[in-house]
């Protein structure tokens, strides 16, 4: 999964590892906005959310967490098929 952190002109891309977490160290204090690339969503699942905003005071540490759910589909029966 992709991650997007931006703040002001400052921006920042990293990718999940195997265990679900982007760790990014360092990152300036401020206000910061995250989304995920919704390419890079395993199939079948989507955010609960489309961006998240994350406030980061000088030598904070914070942590997000983003649920992904299974994406609802509808179905729709058909009649069976005549047999001929």
């Amino acid at each position: 999964l992709l991650v997007i952190f931006r703040s002001g002109d400052a921006l920042m891309r990293r990718l999940t590892g195997a265990d679900g977490e982007a760790r990014v160290g360092g990152i300036p204090p401020g206000s910061w906005m995250i989304t995920v690339d919704e390419d890079s969503l395993p199939a079948g699942l989507r955010p609960d959310r489309t961006q998240w905003s994350l406030e980061v005071a000088p030598g904070e540490k914070a942590l997000l967490e983003i649920a992904l759910a299974p994406e609802r589909r509808s179905l729709r029966m058909q009649p069976p098929l005549a047999v001929r």
